[in-house]
């Protein structure tokens, strides 16, 4: 009976030490219930089917083989969306989970705490939202990423009761702004924390510094302050310690240095200050150390000469002083190193590049002397180099000149002279040369032209003699060109208008003579234009008033005026005088000549000419407004300007000319689309008159401060303004940037002018607001680099066009269709725009609003079957669109703005989906991924006729970032041309880029196609963009009001349903899916349009408010008159842009 007890309890105890699992079947369903949340547009989860018997042959997923329960579930960078399943909790053996990279969306169901055994649960890069469940049962947990998702209230407190975690990682979320929660020190196995841009507050607790097994502490881009606590060096095991962008402050306890195995620190952007201890000099183990923009002061310690692992050194706009360590870089790898706007008072370091890994050296704005050392000549991997605001001198070694991946050389303001030698050409890199104010000399090397990437070219304030060698129109690429302030002579060569992108054009104060050639007139992208200060004589020619510019200074030339164009240093303030050309001397201010000996003053910024005695004609009744220096007078110009209505400032005589000329030279310095147009400046003794662009529309100051005479509502509040806007300028693709700019806008109004800015605030907010469309005759360049990744941003040209003028005085406004936004699109050979929009009702209204000049209503219709503005949704506040968004995987990016999502491969550049409404993939699935949306072209050799030839696809071999922020994401695919490929492979480098935009239900794409003069002649007939949608999905298709239809399937087309005819491509359909489509025939060319009318057209979803539209927002692309018949969309259902510009 004994032995019968003891046998029950053993099985009694076994039955007890066996855990709770669920039956595969269980297990099964589960994970089908997971799946029945889920969108998966890449079929990833195809093998998840029901009736499988046991998940452990589904994808991701990973079992136990003994009891085939489930252990881990993993579906990273998926392109998986929708929720996740509370179901997810019947896997009671899953050990870990992970979700990372997709777009998973809604709550975190708080069922998962049932998931006991789990020991690793990753869901960053989601877009997951709400309050963060208690976890806390979860007591097995090693590793919480919920990073990168959007998740809101408070970082959770429950965390510290998890105590095996290792790695915590809750930052990049919309957390509610607070402190740093205590109970996290009760983490003591944790090894990485990362809590940056989580909007936390306060001090660090010390419980933080007590965690000793940390090896990673991240809590940057936070409003953390206080001092750092020498605890700190209680963390024997840290390894990397990030806490940029804060508001620490204090000293830097020298117990950090303390901390033998931290290889990389990063803490710029505080408020740190004092000296920098010895001691960190001295850590052996560093590789990363960054302190920029804080407030650190004295010598950078001597130690870091003798540091052999330092790679990053960025210390930049600090108050460094003193010598520089002498041998720093000869010991370590060094690969960047920025010490810029400090105070080094030294020879120049030469051993930067010592082991010739260097690719960063900028060392703007300090006190260095002596001669630039020759040791740089070797530094191969050197990519940009800037030493300006210096007191450098001496000659550059030749070398230096002609290193082959450097992209900017700077070395502008200092003393340096000698040659720029011939050995330049091997900077075949080389994006911009900056040399001006030094001392160099000789003539200009014509082998720069050979530099066919250069950008920027500023010699500038130098001692450069002979002639510009007419080579330089090869700078193809070239947009600044300065030569200003030397001695060159010569001609102006007519070859500089092959340079036809440039933009900045200055060879004043040289001994340039002959005639100013014809052919500048054909620069189109021309803004500014100074050759003043020469011997040029001859008539100005009257093509110059086909250029668009912003200034023009012909001035001090010998030239005979058959066009009225001078500039504003005709009366620029020269030591208290103002400059009188005629007679070439200075009228004093305390000698105050007779009115009627003098004549007027005449300064024109546009192509306008102007009768002074007509502008002095101004009536009380056209009385406008007035500021604090003189009335606004509307009046319209019928003598000179073809009765063009103008805004004329009369200045008042008391307050003098000075603080005018002052306003005047600074719009003569600036170009900004929202700064209102000075046409030109009259001066006579004590009279003045400013020419300013007449609004028709009154002023901002009216419209919220008061009645506009019958024409406007009092607008009393910002929203109402916006509202007025939105109905003509303000679209959901141009919406951010309307409000920064309205927000300038109104406090230039402020109904108490000491409120307002001035003139060079509203200059800096408008730069703050809209920086890559600013430009200033004194522009320079900040460089703030990130050593791991350069970020090259290209402006794309979208821009508003509210215009502004300054600063205690009026502020218009326009709703004329004249200053209607204009999309301003940069494209070399083929632009198109294509967009995805929610609405049934199309064609006429869409055209009807691109007639009007407002082609950015098109992009954002996803407001109604109607197309109208959500006006109720805009404010100047209004933060709740999400961001744009790029996921770069292994063979995808995804452009992402929260409203679609764009799929396309790297590095190919073909578009494999778009998400959009609910669609997982509005393109058709069944094609291969590259053949459902592509750029394409047909060439043929040089000398064959027709439009037959070669067909390409355009593959791309390199992908790259352009642009990636909130509001705008860029990227580029090139191919570039190979030589040996000559016949095989069109002559052409190839780059094809993608935009997306914030709240715009659609994206952008563009080409540019550049064949080099030395590459063989080929023919291009034609090119063109290509999209093939789901043909169970878009069934009807739009070309114009009187061309839209139903459509056969192409099913019809195959050789059982239909019959192929004589015409090329036609197809007589016998036997339709579609009986109604019987006796038909079906011609893609039956649907061409003419050029004029080929604006818009696609296909609309039958099952679901979705259009696919291609929209062309300009014709410049295109050749063959406006008669010229081009393919749109056709049965497929396959929507396309085609140009056959036949180059």
């Amino acid at each position: 009976m004994a032995e019968f007890q003891r046998l029950c309890l053993a099985i009694f105890m076994l039955h007890l030490s066996v855990p709770v699992i669920a039956s595969p079947v269980i297990e099964t369903e589960a994970l089908l219930q997971f799946k029945s949340l889920l969108e998966d547009p890449l079929n990833a989860l195809e093998s998840w089917k029901p009736g499988s018997g046991s998940p452990c042959g589904f994808l991701g997923v990973t079992c136990d083989m003994t009891m085939e329960n489930v252990l881990h579930v993993s579906l990273e960078n998926l392109s998986i969306s929708g929720r996740i399943s509370p179901s997810i909790s019947k896997l009671r053996s899953l050990t870990s989970l992970s979700l990372a990279s997709n777009f998973i969306t809604g709550k975190l169901p708080h069922e998962i705490a049932n998931c006991s055994n789990l020991r690793i649960l990753n869901l960053t890069r989601n877009e997951m939202v709400g309050n963060l469940p208690d976890l806390s049962r979860l007591q097995n947990l090693q590793v919480l990423d919920l990073s990168a998702n959007y998740f809101t209230g408070e970082v959770p407190r429950w965390v510290g009761n998890l105590t095996g975690l290792a790695s915590l990682v809750l930052g990049d979320n919309d957390y509610d702004e607070g402190e740093i929660p205590v109970s996290i020190g009760n983490l003591k196995k944790m090894r990485w924390l990362y809590l940056g841009q989580s909007r936390l507050r306060g001090e660090i607790p010390n419980e933080i510094f007590q965690l000793s097994s940390l090896q990673i502490l991240d809590m940057s881009i936070n409003r953390i302050s206080g001092n750092l606590s020498k605890s700190i060096s209680s963390l024997h095991n840290l390894v990397k310690l990030e806490l940029f962008a804060n508001m620490l402050t204090g000293e830097i306890p020298p117990e950090l240095a303390n901390l033998t195995f931290l290889q990389e620190v990063d803490i710029s952007a505080n408020k740190f200050y004092g000296k920098l201890p010895a001691e960190i000099g001295n850590m052996e183990m560093l590789r990363i150390f960054q302190c920029y923009e804080n407030d650190f002061s004295g010598e950078l310690p001597q130690g870091f000469s003798n540091s052999r692992n330092l790679i990053v050194l960025s210390i930049y706009k600090n108050n460094f002083s003193g010598n520089f360590p002498v041998n720093l870089g000869r010991f370590s790898p060094l690969e960047g190193i920025d010490i810029s706007e400090n105070q080094f008072s030294s020879e120049f370091p030469r051993f930067l590049c010592q082991n010739r890994k260097l690719r960063f050296l900028l060392a703007v704005e300090n006190n260095f002397y002596g001669n630039f050392p020759d040791s740089y000549a070797d530094c191969k991997s050197l990519e940009r180099l800037r030493v300006t605001w210096n007191h450098l001198s001496g000659t550059v070694a030749d070398g230096v000149w002609a290193l082959p991946n450097v992209k900017m050389i700077d070395f502008g303001s200092n003393q340096f002279s000698g040659r720029i030698p011939s050995s330049v050409r091997y900077s075949t890199n080389l994006e911009q040369l900056v040399l001006q104010k030094n001392r160099f000399s000789g003539e200009l090397p014509v082998e720069i032209s050979q530099l066919r990437n250069l950008q920027r070219l500023y010699l500038n304030n130098n001692n450069f003699s002979g002639i510009i060698p007419p080579e330089f129109g090869n700078l193809r690429q070239l947009w600044s060109l300065h030569l200003e302030a030397n001695s060159i002579t010569g001609h102006i060569p007519p070859e500089l208008s092959r340079c036809t992108k440039l933009v900045d054009l200055n060879l004043a104060l040289n001994s340039l003579s002959g005639e100013i050639p014809t052919s500048i007139s054909s620069m189109s992208s021309l803004n500014s234009l100074n050759i003043s200060g020469n011997q040029l004589v001859g008539l100005i020619p009257e093509s110059l008033n086909k250029l668009k510019l912003s200034s023009i200074d012909l001035s001090q030339n010998r030239l005979s005026v058959g066009l009225l164009i001078t500039s504003y240093r005709n009366f620029k303030l020269v030591e208290g005088g103002i400059h009188d050309q005629e007679k070439g001397d200075f009228l004093r201010q305390d000698k105050k000549p007779d009115n009627d000996m003098i004549k007027w003053k005449f300064t024109s910024f546009h192509q306008v000419e102007i009768d002074a005695e007509e502008i002095c004609n101004l009536e009380e009744a056209n009385l406008i407004g007035s500021g604090g220096t003189g009335q606004v007078y509307r009046l319209e110009l019928k003598k000179s300007c073809g009765n063009l209505t103008v805004a004329v400032k009369q200045l008042k005589e008391e307050a003098g000319v000075e603080p005018s000329l002052m306003e005047v030279e600074t719009l003569g310095k600036i170009r900004h689309r929202n700064i209102l147009k000075l046409y030109a400046c009259l001066i006579k003794g004590g009279s003045g008159y400013l020419v300013f662009e007449y609004m028709a529309n009154g002023t901002l100051f009216q419209a919220l401060h008061g009645p506009l005479k019958g024409k406007l509502p009092k607008l009393d509040c910002r929203e109402n303004a916006l509202m007025l806007l939105d109905a003509e300028v303000v679209s959901g693709l141009n919406k951010e940037d309307m409000i920064k700019v309205l927000k300038v806008a109104v406090l230039c109004t402020s109904i108490q002018p000491s409120l307002r800015p001035t003139m060079k605030d509203v200059v800096k907010m408008l730069e703050d607001a809209d920086p890559f469309s600013f430009r200033s005759s004194d522009e320079g360049e900040d460089d703030r680099i990130c050593f791991y990744n350069e970020i090259k941003v290209r402006c794309s040209g979208i821009k508003s066009s509210l215009s502004i003028t300054g600063c205690k005085g009026i502020l218009p406004f326009g709703t004329d269709p004249e200053n209607a936004n204009k999309l301003i699109v940069a494209c070399a050979i083929h632009a198109f725009s294509l967009c995805v929009v929610r609405s049934k009702r199309i064609h006429s209204y869409w055209l009807n609003k691109w007639n009007h000049k407002s082609p950015w209503i098109l992009i954002n219709m996803k407001g109604g079957a109607e197309g109208r503005h959500n006006r109720d949704a805009i404010s100047l506040s209004d933060e709740s669109s999400k961001r744009v968004r790029l996921h770069v995987r292994e063979k995808h990016v995804v452009m992402d703005n929260g409203i679609l999502q764009v799929t396309i491969s790297k590095p190919q550049g073909t578009v494999s989906e778009v998400h959009y409404n609910g669609i997982i993939n509005l393109l058709e699935t069944r094609n291969d991924e590259g053949n459902r949306g592509y750029w394409d072209l047909v060439w043929n050799l040089a000398g064959t006729s027709g439009t037959a030839g070669f067909d390409d696809r355009i593959i791309g071999t390199s992908f790259n970032i352009i642009v990636d922020n909130d509001d705008q994401a860029e990227i580029s695919f090139t191919r570039m041309y190979d030589e040996s490929q000559e016949g095989k492979m069109v002559p052409l480098n190839i780059d094809i880029r993608f935009v997306m935009l914030r709240n715009c239900s659609g994206f952008y794409s563009y080409g540019i196609y550049e064949h080099l003069k030395e590459w063989p002649a080929f023919n291009l007939p034609q090119t063109r963009i290509v999209f093939k949608l789901k043909k169970d999905k878009f069934h009807y298709m739009a070309v114009a009001d009187n061309r839209q239809r139903y459509m056969p399937l192409p099913d019809d087309r195959l050789p059982d349903r239909g019959e192929s005819l004589a015409i090329p491509e036609a197809v007589l359909l016998v036997d339709p899916v579609e009986p109604e489509f019987k006796g038909e025939v079906d011609d893609k060319y039956q649907y061409s349009c003419e050029n004029m009318d080929l604006q818009v057209h696609g296909w609309i979803c039958t099952d679901s408010p979705v259009g696919f539209w291609q929209i062309t927002p300009s014709n410049e692309f295109r050749s063959g008159g406006l008669l010229k018949q081009n393919l749109t969309s056709h049965v497929g259902p396959t929507t396309l842009a085609v140009s056959n510009p036949k180059y």
